[in-house]
């Protein structure tokens, strides 16, 4: 091992030059001090602590500063971090609530604190969702992630717990609209009827379709389509979605003969009260026999049973739905109930071989 301390020219300052065993080249670091004793001193500390951190005796250095620091001030970085990187400021606003919800109801403190025993705890206590459990532990697991990505922390504790069983315990179910049931909705819905439609031929959710602006839609091109921007779509990617035959005369009615590109396309978008108003004008109970309710995120439940109902490929569905997941494709967002399987079972081969 090779160490000893330094000026350089003109300087006042000591510095330290060291290289320890089995390292192929020499270190240089600032000791901060006039004296040379206490440099001498300073630069053996530093060599222990390094020796000390090789035995695995202490832990690395920028381990024990995070480990110094509270949580909520890893957090504010991470949120920094996430804005600075795009993400908008709903998302940020979402995650630090999420995650200052757990710190505080959990008693973490320190990044030490965070054990599984501990959210296993609150979460047995809890009366959430299943589906809201999962995106606490899902949210609070990737900030542990990025926290052992900038090497503040060793590794995630909540990498070893599991996630809640969701089939079957969701708080809502929703179903999809029958052809029947979609022709009495439109008959009474008025001037909302265009909304419903545009959602029932896109699969566009209710806020993406009150995000739309008319520069996001193009209608004046040999094969018109729309931009869902990743600002506004739940997976923050951009989305190209082509227009249905059905859309393009509606959509060149509603726009305004002076419309600017940055005007809502939709200026009011109907609510739950008016939807249900609409569901029950056209005699088509909210929920039906099953729990499952009709809200507007069945409009897109209704496009992704539609597609399987019209022979679209699986793959092409997952696209036009922008799953990332065929599972979530076909089991959640077709409905079984208006497939049919009545066909299906038709087409088997008899086993009667001729029997009368």
């Amino acid at each position: 091992m090779i160490s000893f301390v330094y000026k350089k020219a003109g300087r006042r300052l000591w510095r330290g030059r060291f290289r320890l065993d089995g390292d192929p080249q020499i270190s240089d670091i600032p000791l901060r001090t006039r004296d040379k004793q206490d440099a001498e001193q300073k630069l053996r500390d530093h060599i222990l602590e390094l020796d000390q951190e090789r035995a695995g005796i202490i832990a690395p250095k920028p381990l024990r500063v995070a480990a110094q620091r509270g949580i909520r001030e890893h957090l504010n970085d991470y949120i920094a971090d996430i804005a600075k990187r795009g993400r908008d400021v709903d998302y940020g606003y979402n995650v630090d609530k999420i995650i200052r919800r757990l710190v505080a109801e959990c008693n973490w403190s320190f990044l030490r604190d965070i054990t599984p025993d501990s959210f296993l705890a609150w979460r047995n206590q809890q009366a959430k969702a299943p589906k809201t459990l999962n995106e606490y532990l899902a949210t609070m697991s990737t900030f542990l992630n990025w926290l052992v990505r900038q090497r503040r922390l060793p590794a995630n504790p909540l990498s070893v717990v599991g996630s809640v069983e969701v089939r079957g315990l969701e708080r809502r179910k929703r179903r999809a609209l029958s052809a029947d049931e979609v022709k009495r909705l439109l008959a009474v819905a008025d001037q909302r009827a265009v909304v419903y439609i545009f959602a029932l031929l896109t699969g566009l959710r209710r806020s993406e379709i009150a995000a739309l602006i008319w520069a996001d839609v193009h209608l004046d091109v040999p094969r018109p389509y729309l931009i869902a921007r990743a600002s506004c779509t739940k997976n923050r990617r951009d989305a190209i979605l082509g227009l249905h035959r059905d859309l393009l005369s509606l959509l060149r009615s509603v726009r305004p003969p002076r419309a600017l590109p940055s005007d809502p396309v939709f200026p009011r978008v109907p609510s739950m009260y008016w939807l249900k108003k609409d569901l029950a004008a056209a005699g088509i109970p909210y929920k039906d026999v099953l729990g499952r309710q009709a809200d507007f995120h069945a409009l897109r439940h209704t496009f992704g049973t539609n597609l399987s109902l019209a022979g679209v490929l699986p793959r092409v569905a997952m696209e036009l739905m922008r799953h990332s997941d065929m599972r979530l494709t076909m089991k959640v967002y077709t409905d079984a109930n208006l497939l049919p399987t009545g066909d299906g079972i038709d087409l088997l081969p008899s086993l009667t071989f001729g029997a009368r």
